[in-house]
């Protein structure tokens, strides 16, 4: 597996995707209408996703915590409701490279079959396991049709995300992360969920950081 995502929570995703425009970065919404989220792909490994809500309404939220999964919702709301900036990351893999996954956390965890229809009229369908323990990344399996562009170059430049750096303190979930992911850009540490575009630019919290170390809060 490899980290397929990183969720940056807005608070305005109108705004958002103006801003990271602005910096230089090609942004499409998750949807045509409504959309929640807005994505920035990349030609090879992790996307970022500018997440304002997760688009589940309140009733669904209300149905879920009750009668299926009270620890699903508690980790929605924590991205809903959070401060704005990094939030999380989601591993990405084969269908039975996230079947193993289930597996290895004893299935305690709400997985979900979901698609959507993104802004270029294309299909995608994935499945997605959100694990009980809020330590543990979500993963999902890849899309059907693969999103994501072919030896694209970003306005500013950057062509990738070049360095993930992912806090993790409990030893057993470092175990997992270095058993099943196979990522060269992923960095364990104890700090700040941080990333790096191979640009120079990077981002920590809510700061975009640009190479001369200009900081720029969204």
């Amino acid at each position: 597996m490899f980290v397929g995502h990183i969720i940056y929570k807005v608070n305005n995703l109108d705004a958002a995707v103006k801003k990271f425009r602005r910096f230089g970065f090609k942004v499409e919404y998750g949807r045509k209408n409504k959309p929640y989220n807005a994505l920035i792909y990349f030609s090879q490994g992790a996307y970022l996703e500018l997440l304002e809500n997760t688009g589940l309404p309140t009733y669904a939220k209300k149905i879920f915590s009750i009668f299926i999964n009270k620890q699903f919702i508690q980790r929605v709301n924590t991205w809903e409701n959070g401060p704005e900036g990094l939030q999380d990351i989601c591993l990405e893999g084969s269908k039975k490279e996230l079947k193993y996954v289930i597996k290895q956390l004893d299935g305690k965890g709400q997985l979900l079959r979901t698609r959507r229809i993104d802004t270029n009229n294309r299909k995608l369908n994935y499945q997605v396991f959100f694990p009980d323990d809020f330590e543990y990344p979500f993963v999902m399996s890849h899309f059907s049709t693969n999103p994501r562009p072919i030896k694209y170059t970003h306005p500013n430049g950057s062509t990738k995300i070049d360095r993930i750096s992912y806090p993790v303190s409990n030893r057993k979930i470092r175990d997992f992360l270095k058993d099943n992911v196979k990522d060269s850009r992923l960095i364990l540490q104890e700090k700040n969920l941080y990333i790096e575009f191979d640009n120079g630019m990077s981002i920590m919290g809510d700061k975009v950081i640009t190479g001369n170390h200009s900081y720029y809060f969204l």
